[in-house]
């Protein structure tokens, strides 16, 4: 092994990953850049071999930092493990002897691999300043994070939890410093091409300037009465062109790496909302009021009208003694009665995974189901059901919560290939995530997706928007 330049794998790459490292290697910021790279395609691995590649022989005295969710830690200790022969530490919260030994390494400067999650990086790396602006005390990044230690490779997976410029995520870790940085993600811009920015300027800081001029110089400019600066900037002005400019950016898609795929077969299963479904959502559409019960609920802001309705769709809501806006377990739903259906179809105890964007309205899905003697458990912000149970054959269907489950969660491709989406997220990252939980390597069948929409709902707006963010970005190659 030498220090720079190719070394002798312990498994040999796919071609499409010697591609990426060949790019790596050979592109104006040696063994620096972003790789556009989604599930099951290796960038965990491509992560490795890229470090190998730089140090060489000199990797076991080097600081290297991983910032990833927290469900990818076990497979970034493995590959660390089986690629480089080396152990990877987790930088923690605990108050433990151990955990806190972790960090006094780290301030030490002892070589290694750490670990940290972005939640707890954004945590462990800020601190209260005044902002003379807005005259208030604010939480802003650290000038010098973790111990204003200089790392030899800093990779940032899951790159979209740090594309919003504004973001204290991005704050942090531009200010991380570092020789060689990687970003990964199937979807570094978000939601939005121009949020490319805040990837080329953590990766080089002195070859991008301000976010401001980067999108006068490469993207259209739309108003927007929704926006302090009053527009928003959207289609890049000659599609391509950032992508293309960038000095070390390289992609690979799912197909390209996982060709043997069998796909995913979309069904759209239309309802039409119950009589009371009906009403109540016509009446906060026309007059920006309904009544639940004897309560009344009205919108404080043209902005909520797409959360209130959107909870319409799903089946009719109640107020909680605190006056917030919930679901009682048995409440009437058309798209609970057409997933019903459709699992009713399936052959006897087949997997299934049902995604919802609202947390409140799981427990009606969990009591639907549990009526009808179906085993399930819950995966959301509010309970981390361990998605292992379906693997292991002790649940037949997994309610999740977008956000939840869309990350670092391998293995149920093994054992289930149908899924009902009660609704979508707001956000395309999200769900191009949450999509990929079955439709992934190793998955051996056609995927099954079942739509459940809501007949002249708020449902076919949401889907327009995120089939209009797919295409800005897919024009960009961003997606």
């Amino acid at each position: 092994m030498h220090s720079g330049g190719f070394v002798k794998m312990a498994f040999t790459p796919r071609s499409y990953q010697s591609r990426v490292l060949e790019g790596l290697a050979n592109s104006k910021t040696p063994f620096t850049g972003l790789v556009g790279a989604g599930l099951g395609t290796g960038k965990t691995a491509m992560s490795v071999w890229n470090a190998l590649n730089a140090f060489g022989d000199k990797i076991n005295e080097q600081l290297i930092l991983v910032v990833a969710p927290v469900r990818t830690e076990s497979g970034w200790r493995k590959h660390w493990k089986m690629l480089a022969g080396l152990d990877m530490v987790t930088l923690s919260g605990k108050k433990t002897k151990a955990a806190l030994q972790v960090w006094d390494n780290l301030e030490a400067r002892k070589p290694g691999v750490y670990f940290i999650t972005w939640e707890l990086m954004r945590s462990r790396n800020k601190e209260k300043r005044w902002d003379g602006k807005a005259k208030k005390m604010v939480y802003k990044a650290m000038s010098k994070p973790f111990y204003g230690a200089r790392f030899g490779m800093v990779i940032a997976d899951e790159w979209h939890r740090a594309c919003d410029h504004s973001s204290l995520n991005f704050a942090v870790a531009r200010n991380i410093q570092a020789k060689y940085r990687l970003a990964l993600s199937a979807t570094p811009a978000g939601n939005k091409p121009c949020n490319i920015w805040a990837a080329l300027k953590f990766l080089w800081p002195n070859h991008y300037g301000g976010y401001w001029d980067f999108c006068a110089k490469f993207f259209t400019e739309e108003f927007n009465a929704f926006s302090s600066f009053g527009k928003t900037y959207t289609s890049e002005k000659h599609p391509g062109m950032v992508r293309r400019g960038a000095p070390s950016y390289h992609e690979v898609s799912q197909a390209e790496a996982n060709p043997e795929l069998p796909g995913v077969i979309v069904h759209r299963v239309e309802v039409e909302l119950s009589r009371t479904q009906r009403k109540l959502y016509n009446d906060l559409e026309d007059k920006a009021l309904t009544f639940l019960g004897d309560k009344p609920l009205a919108l404080s802001i043209p902005m909520e009208l797409d959360l209130r309705l959107r909870q319409m769709t799903l089946g009719v809501p109640s107020f909680n003694e605190d006056g917030t806006v919930d679901y009682h377990e048995d409440c009437k739903s058309s798209k609970l009665d057409a997933m019903m259906d459709v699992i009713a179809d399936l052959p006897k105890d087949d997997p299934v995974v049902v995604w919802v964007h609202s947390q409140k309205f799981i427990k009606a899905v969990l009591h639907r189901l549990h009526k009808a003697g179906i085993s399930c458990l819950e995966v959301s912000g509010k309970s981390r059901g361990d998605f292992h149970a379906m693997i292991d054959g002790d649940v037949r269907v997994i309610v999740a919560q977008h956000e939840a489950m869309s990350e670092g969660v391998d293995g149920l491709q093994d054992v289930c290939h149908t899924e009902i989406w009660l609704s979508q997220s707001n956000s395309l990252v999200v769900n191009e995530q949450a999509t990929g939980r079955l439709n992934r390597q190793g998955q051996k069948t056609a995927v099954n997706r079942f739509l459940i929409q809501a007949i002249d709902t708020v449902d076919n707006r949401v889907l327009g928007r995120l089939q209009e963010r797919f295409d800005r970005l897919k024009a960009s190659g961003l997606i």
